[in-house]
């Protein structure tokens, strides 16, 4: 088998500190590199308010300084191009595709999204396609699930992570983070509002939103009001 390919899908609106934690997490749990995707078309909530080439415009700026950290547009190009739907999926199975069938894929998710996983649109087709490394905070405890999803999810739990490098998909990790506090909807709040970020941001991500007002206003870069059902704002 190959080494595990990790996605890290999100709408990054904008990224931050706590998303580079989480990725530089799960690639030093995993010896893994990890590949951000921001989503094209948020279907779970009220488009971002800068548009997906931006947002991934940002994320290539937080990634910059971390060799283990790559960006994956292909949401973002498919969507633009008809052949993506937003859902994940859509994307997964286009990524599937290009990687073949026996390279072992990662979702990296949070727990709250986990939890609403046999929500999302064809989701059993998911644990065909890959993996699911759920992100596990305090307080968050992965026992509670909805009946039909703890039924999909048991004896797919693993201990150790080398158990998702031995199989290219349905399997399922914890991993414990720690919360850092960061989060998009406060910090989009706080830039609105005029403050600087600098504390919660990648620098060259605040220095680009400082230069180009990209949060103060809210009018630049619309977006579109559909998107993916991965939800992740973590």
């Amino acid at each position: 088998m190959s080494e595990l390919h990790i996605v890290f899908g999100g709408t990054f609106d904008p990224p931050h500190n706590g998303h580079i934690a989480l990725a530089l997490a799960a690639s030093e749990r995993f010896g893994s590199d990890v590949w951000l995707m921001p989503n094209g078309r948020p279907r779970h909530r009220v488009g971002p308010q800068v548009d997906a080439e931006t947002r991934a415009e940002l994320v290539e700026l937080a990634i910059a300084d971390h060799p283990k950290l790559h960006i994956d547009r292909r949401e973002i190009s498919g969507v633009v191009t008809g052949e993506l739907s937003g859902y994940s999926v859509d994307t997964l199975e286009a990524l599937r595709r290009e990687l073949g069938p026996e390279q072992p894929i990662a979702w990296l998710l949070g727990a709250d999204s986990f939890r609403s996983l046999h929500q999302w649109h064809r989701w059993e087709r998911l644990g065909e396609l890959t993996h699911f490394i759920v992100v596990e905070r305090p307080g968050e405890a992965l026992d509670d699930l909805d009946p039909e999803l703890g039924a999909w999810a048991n004896g797919r739990w693993r201990d150790h992570p080398s158990a998702l490098a031995k199989a290219s998909a349905g399997l399922l990790y914890r991993l414990p983070f720690t919360p850092r506090g960061e989060s998009s909807t406060a910090i989009r709040q706080r830039l609105k509002a005029g403050d600087d970020c600098s504390d919660v941001l990648p620098a060259a991500v605040s220095a680009d939103i400082r230069h180009g007002d990209l949060y103060g206003s809210g009018t630049a870069g619309s977006a579109s009001s559909l998107q993916s059902d991965q939800g992740n704002e973590l």
